[in-house]
């Protein structure tokens, strides 16, 4: 016997892992789909953070270069333009600071580049859950 549930998915019983890891694009609103976008966007970021290396992060930058221009005008924008000044002011602060390992200084400028790395990453992703934009040219927020 069918009840109700069953018959509005076609007779298919409920998979609650089904809908959480495979949401269903075609019925997701526009708005949804770049939230969607930038939620993994900032996942791979954080994958970068936890040892994961540079892989994932630069798989965040192309996929916000890919979305950039369709997010124009929107808040998530804000948040593409975010994520791309944070990769490239890590990537020259850890530059910067490999080169200055000799002087020693580098062993203040490494961390340092590091922590400002996760705090933006953190901010930017808690500012996206709560829908509010970020200060793409602001250095911390």
């Amino acid at each position: 016997m069918m009840d109700n549930k069953q018959s509005e998915r076609g007779g298919k019983p409920f998979d609650p892992i089904a809908e959480l890891a495979v949401p269903d694009l075609a019925n997701m609103s526009r708005e949804e789909r770049n939230v969607s976008y930038l939620y993994v966007i900032y996942a791979l970021y954080a994958l970068g953070m936890f040892g994961f290396g540079i892989v994932p992060t630069l798989g965040g930058v192309i996929m916000a270069y890919a979305k950039r221009n369709e997010l124009r005008g929107t808040i998530y924008f804000d948040h593409i333009q975010f994520l791309l000044k944070t990769f490239w002011i890590t990537v020259i602060g850890c530059a910067i600071g490999y080169v200055l390992l000799f002087v020693l200084v580098g062993f203040l400028i490494l961390p340092l580049v590091g922590a400002w790395y996760v705090f933006r990453v953190i901010a930017g992703f808690l500012r996206l859950r709560e829908n509010r934009s970020v200060t793409p040219t602001g250095w911390l927020m």
